[in-house]
């Protein structure tokens, strides 16, 4: 009796820890999925790119998509070469786009933002601009590079001919080029009080030559962009690049300048727009065919060996596939053009598994 209550015990505790286990790794996962997803989704992806404004000479510019999907954009902004290519947003206050996207969603990247401080038509000589500083690149990460002395001196050799960069609002266009960077802390009246440069730039300017760590001529500034983000060598530090902004001259052809602006940032995901619930599924069951419990336990035998390192690279090249075709951060879809195959995938596997343990079966009889 006492062995039986004790043998319950046993497997109660079994189970219990199984089940905690199971959940700790689960929830480990999903944290990780989180995260990375969290990651990805701060690039300015393609289904954003879509309302990126096009700019035509002697055409006004149109903002006119991006604001109906959402009215606080003011702007866009764009410079080559970096991940930076995102419309700006502005809020009641500097703490409304922290952590809400463009699409007016929650998300812990937030969104490029103009400070609330700021003029709505971005007429003053002086505006301030906030994006996270994120570690893969995506929002305001690539303000970091300006901090090497080399790329910031061949900034300009990196983009697209005279150009840096583009500012779109609803009135005209603006020429971008970056001419100061300064890291400074949170509490810089100077830089994040923007209404103190409302009236002229000729203090900002003074600051800038004493206290910028680097800087370069591009000649006549009477406006400026200044896009602020967090330095991750300290809680209060920052990092500001700064941007002389002149009128768009329509220096190059219409052909030639639509080519020249879709220039893609480095990180932005070249996923499909979609997924398919029935090929993760299919992944799943791959994965649990080709990776039995006890299949370390019985590589000892050289032709079941061969079998389950053939059963481990079917389900690697049923995983590549899905994580080549699908994207996960997209709308779902029941089936994809690839369900067939990695059905096909997933069907040879459970075939190898069959003759797998048939062997072992015989083995074990002999």
């Amino acid at each position: 009796m006492i062995k039986s209550i004790a043998r319950a015990g046993n497997m109660g505790l079994r189970l219990v820890t199984g089940l905690l286990a199971a959940f700790l790794l689960i929830y480990g996962l999903l944290s990780l999925w989180g995260m990375s997803r969290a990651g990805y989704r701060a690039f300015s992806s393609h289904d954003l790119l879509k309302y990126r404004p096009k700019v035509e000479m002697d055409e006004p510019p149109d903002l006119h998509e991006i604001m109906e999907i959402n009215p606080d954009t003011v702007a866009w902004i764009t410079l080559y070469g970096t991940n930076i290519d995102y419309p700006v947003m502005q809020g009641k206050t500097d703490m409304e786009y922290i952590n809400k996207d463009a699409y007016g969603n929650h998300s812990i990247s937030g969104s490029i933002f103009l400070s609330s401080l700021n003029s709505r038509d971005l007429s003053e000589p002086y505006q301030l601009i906030y994006g996270h500083h994120m570690d893969n690149g995506a929002m305001f990460g690539d303000i970091d590079k300006f901090g090497n002395r080399e790329f910031f001196d061949n900034a300009k050799n990196i983009r697209s001919g005279s150009i840096e960069g583009l500012l779109i609002t609803e009135e005209k266009v603006f020429e971008l080029k970056a001419f100061a960077f300064l890291r400074t802390d949170a509490f810089d009246e100077m830089i994040y009080k923007a209404d103190k440069n409302s009236e002229g730039l000729g203090a900002l300017m003074e600051y800038l030559d004493d206290k910028a760590e680097f800087k370069r001529s591009t000649g006549v500034i009477d406006h400026v962009l200044a896009l602020s983000t967090c330095d991750s060598g300290s809680s209060y530090g920052r990092m500001v690049l700064f941007l002389s902004a002149s009128d768009f001259k329509g220096k190059l052809p219409i052909d030639e300048y639509e080519e020249t602006i879709r220039i893609e940032a480095s990180g932005h995901p070249e996923l499909g727009d979609s997924w398919a619930l029935l090929d993760l599924l299919i992944l799943l069951l791959t994965v649990y065919i080709s990776l039995p419990i006890n299949a370390v336990k019985k590589l000892r035998f050289e032709e079941e060996q061969g079998l389950a390192i053939a059963c481990l690279m079917i389900c690697a090249i049923a995983e590549a596939l899905f994580h080549l075709t699908e994207n996960m951060m997209g709308t779902v879809e029941v089936i994809s053009g690839n369900t067939h195959l990695l059905l096909t995938l997933s069907m040879g596997s459970w075939f190898l598994q069959y003759i797998r343990y048939m062997k072992i079966g015989k083995v074990k009889n002999e």
